[in-house]
């Protein structure tokens, strides 16, 4: 064993197992994304409601001198009864629309299956 030298782990040995980690590391990423992509869009909207609930009230302190967390419960009560006053008055139409979908969906179900070849369960 005079000429046997041992080394560490080979160059490549050691590149194969990053880029195998690497690759895995990329498809678990993906699959977490496809996975939670419902959960990361509300976080993506509840971060810019926030965004735009700082801006509105931060604008509205600086103008008005009153303090920045009352600014804040402001613009909120005002877009909470802003979408309340819009439910109101548009809720009457909404409700209306809903009872036509419920009378044309049946139909239009019925139709599409006759001119399918393919099983379509109601």
């Amino acid at each position: 064993m005079a000429g046997a030298h041992v080394t560490g782990p080979r160059k490549t040995d050691s590149v194969a197992r990053r880029t195998t980690v690497f690759v895995f590391g990329l498809i678990a990423g993906g699959a977490l994304l496809v996975l939670l992509a419902k959960e990361l869009l509300l976080i993506f909207a509840g971060v810019l409601f926030a965004i735009v609930l700082r801006t509105i009230a931060d604008f509205a302190a600086r103008h008005t001198r009153i303090p920045y967390k009352i600014a804040l419960a402001i613009c909120v009560v005002t877009m909470l009864a802003a979408t309340a006053t819009a439910i109101v008055f548009s809720g009457s139409t909404i409700v209306d629309e809903f009872r036509e979908f419920q009378k044309t969906l049946p139909r239009a179900i019925a139709s599409l299956q006759a001119t399918s070849r393919l099983p379509i369960q109601a």
